[in-house]
């Protein structure tokens, strides 16, 4: 009899909540219209090779947009990277970025081409493409 009670309660209390409550508190789809805030793609000066990847010469605290999508895999320092962020995309590619001084993105987050990832430590973002442990030519991602 309890539990009949309690259904019952609860029946009556969802329906006096809906009658009251339904057009102050929005429950439908319209809260979900959110937008992109960052959507960019890489912009540079000019590029050279450096080590197994490149060098872009970008402006000073440059926003770095994520040139392909996929997963936070590195967060850290790596030797002439400084800090850098690996991502690696569906296809197997490791993508480094390279003096990156703040990072907008966590190990393991799904992240979109065009997402902000953070600001360069000056002008110059190196970047490197790897599959396997072979260095990838820039030319196919750039």
């Amino acid at each position: 009899i309890l539990e009949l009670a309690l259904f019952i309660s609860s029946i009556i209390l969802s329906i006096w909540i809906n009658k009251y409550f339904k057009d102050i508190i929005p429950f439908d789809s319209s809260l979900n219209n959110s937008k992109e805030v960052f959507n960019e793609s890489l912009k540079y000066n000019s590029l050279s090779i450096y080590k197994d990847g490149v060098s872009l010469s970008v402006t000073d605290n440059y926003l770095i947009p994520i040139i392909s999508e996929g997963i936070v895999t590195f967060i850290g320092k790596k030797d002439d990277f400084n800090n850098t962020v690996i991502i690696q995309t569906s296809n197997g590619v490791d993508i480094w970025y390279g003096n990156v001084s703040s990072s907008n993105v966590k190990i393991y987050d799904y992240v979109k081409k065009g997402e902000f990832l953070g600001m360069t430590d000056g002008n110059t973002l190196y970047l490197a493409f790897y599959k396997d442990g072979k260095a990838l030519s820039y030319k196919e991602y750039i």
